[in-house]
């Protein structure tokens, strides 16, 4: 058996000392002192003892069906103490012999049933809540309810109590047992064999076989008692003469040891639980004294513990302590977010070096403009103004965005859309500065345009996939249509992106641009004449942008 806890020895010395109790009852009830007030506070314990056990069963037990049958156990325990004080000390042998002798006959229901659903118990363990015992199974119903009929019929037949012959009123004080009386107790004997073997098949709770003595313990001297109950011991008569009140203390014993071994599963051990749990949780009272500590949860002072009523409280190294009013107290709990610290300085210094990466393109716009004359420098500028400032104006307006936001996931947000931003800005100029040397856009320009566009995706953890199948070089206006278009269907979606693949070719005289898109926004807006948008699944979206390539054209 697992040590047990401050309230489980407690409870063992209460039910001892009450069990002691009764049994006392008895002794000074069978000297002849208070017999009738001694029995009925000896039959009231018992009966208290069982509804209490059968109450406790409800809440730990865990599958629905293994709790019904032992709940009814605790039901038939408590009808079995119930019809046995009602038979020694409300009814008369000399008023009502009849009443009384079918009160004793009534004993034989819980000491069949007993054993019957307790065989019931061993075949639930281990089943989904919706089990349901097999028709196999149900058939031991038959035989137990035919000897509980032969036993109720017995004054018709006397195959279980053999009265004498001569006797005006047939009672318990004179008998003999018959054929059906062994059979009755053959068959509890064989179910509750049954159940313990059953029980012992299922388990698979490492290093049983230091544990199971307990019940085995239980079992043996319930069936011990059994047959010297039949042998008619005198010595045992004297000493535990309550056929009563063993049965059920050894049945009882025996399930709730088979519980206490994890034989049989219930809610038990939350402490241990909670303390082997990988979560760094603690649970306070009122005040936020500890109650209740995970193994993982480092000491916090409670003045910290209580500060979290207003909020999460930012521990040394990165650990962030967050708590929650629950009933009877609070539970705190701490979280490393060093990681999503770090992720926040990486996006602070991508923008550092964004804002550097814009000021190289400048300085490298201004190199370019000093190498060509000045009419067509100014030309090229006026051009890019014209054909980017909305974008550009857009990175303006992210930038103040994010100089005054204060919330680090808001800046996440714009940093990310100016990443994105602003590579097309750059790359969108290269491709003018190419094609005005080379008078064509090569392929390989415009491949690396996109790269550099899904590079920064990656921010996001955005899987991206591309491919560019084109060998000729293209005119400049056909590789900003295809550039502009994805940059279109990445700005609509960007945040709620997850995976992207694109693709750029050719086909019978055409250049297309094939994207698949996996994200929550709503793509459908963008069809146009040249633009296809088709929604293939819940959040996965198809764009085919499709044109007639105009061969030869140049800047």
């Amino acid at each position: 058996m697992e040590k047990m806890g401050k309230s489980t020895r407690r409870i063992c010395v209460t039910v001892l000392f009450l069990i002691m109790t009764a049994v006392a009852c008895r002794f000074v009830g069978n000297a002849g002192i208070l017999s009738t007030p001694m029995g009925l506070l000896r039959s009231g314990i018992y009966i208290c003892l069982y509804i209490t056990w059968g109450a406790s069963l409800r809440s730990r037990i865990i599958q629905p069906q293994v709790r019904r049958y032992l709940t009814v156990i605790a039901a038939l325990m408590v009808f079995w103490f119930l019809a046995r004080t009602v038979k020694f000390h409300f009814v008369s042998d000399a008023t009502h012999p009849g009443v009384v002798r079918y009160l004793w006959y009534f004993y034989y229901l819980p000491m069949l049933f007993i054993p019957l659903l307790a065989v019931f118990v061993s075949t639930s363990l281990g089943k989904p809540e919706d089990f349901r015992l097999s028709r196999w199974v149900r058939l031991l119903y038959i035989p137990t309810a035919l000897l509980l009929a032969l036993v109720l019929t017995n004054d018709l037949h006397q195959l279980v109590f053999a009265f004498p012959p001569g006797a005006a009123v047939w009672t318990d004080s004179h008998y003999d047992h018959a054929v059906g009386y062994f059979l009755v107790f053959g068959w509890s004997f064989l179910c509750t064999v049954i159940m313990l073997g059953v029980v012992l098949g299922k388990c698979r709770v490492p290093h049983i076989r230091k544990r199971i003595w307990v019940p085995v313990c239980f079992l043996c001297a319930l069936i011990g008692y059994t047959l010297l109950y039949i042998l008619e011991a005198n010595w045992l008569v004297f000493f535990a003469g309550d056929m009563t009140a063993v049965m059920c203390l050894m049945y009882a014993g025996t399930l709730e040891s088979c519980i206490q071994c994890g034989l049989i599963q219930s809610n038990s051990h939350y402490g241990d639980l909670f303390d082997a749990s990988t979560v760094a949780a603690q649970i306070t009272d009122d005040e936020y004294r500890v109650c209740l500590s995970s193994g993982t949860a480092e000491p916090v002072p409670a003045e910290l513990l209580r500060q979290t009523t207003d909020g999460p409280v930012m521990l040394k190294d990165g650990i962030r302590l967050s708590g929650a009013p629950i009933h009877g107290g609070h539970v705190v709990w701490q979280e490393d977010v060093s990681e999503a610290v770090g992720r926040l300085e990486t996006l602070q210094d991508l923008n550092e070096s964004l804002e550097d990466r814009n000021t190289v393109a400048r300085d490298e716009f201004e190199s370019e403009k000093r190498r060509l004359s000045l009419i067509e420098s100014n030309r090229l500028y006026n051009r890019m103004q014209l054909e980017t400032a909305e974008k550009i104006d857009g990175l303006y307006g992210l930038l103040a965005q994010v100089r005054e936001s204060a919330d680090p996931e808001t800046e996440k947000e714009l940093l990310y859309r100016m990443a994105v931003m602003g590579a097309y800005v750059k790359r969108r100029n290269n491709l003018l500065f190419v094609a005005e040397a080379e008078k064509r856009i090569p392929a390989e320009e415009l491949a690396w345009s996109v790269r550099e566009s899904l590079r920064c995706l990656k921010i996001r953890n955005v899987t991206a996939d591309f491919s560019v199948d084109l060998e000729a070089a293209l005119s400049f206006e056909d590789a900003v249509r295809l550039y502009d278009a994805m940059e279109m269907a990445l700005e609509r979606c960007m945040e709620t992106l997850s995976e992207l693949y694109l693709k750029i070719g050719r086909k019978t005289g055409e250049l297309f641009l094939h994207l698949i898109l996996c994200c929550e926004s709503d793509l459908s807006g963008l069809a146009g004449p040249a633009l296809t948008v088709k929604e293939e699944e819940e959040g996965t979206w198809e764009l085919y942008y499709h044109f007639r390539e105009k061969a030869g054209e140049t800047v």
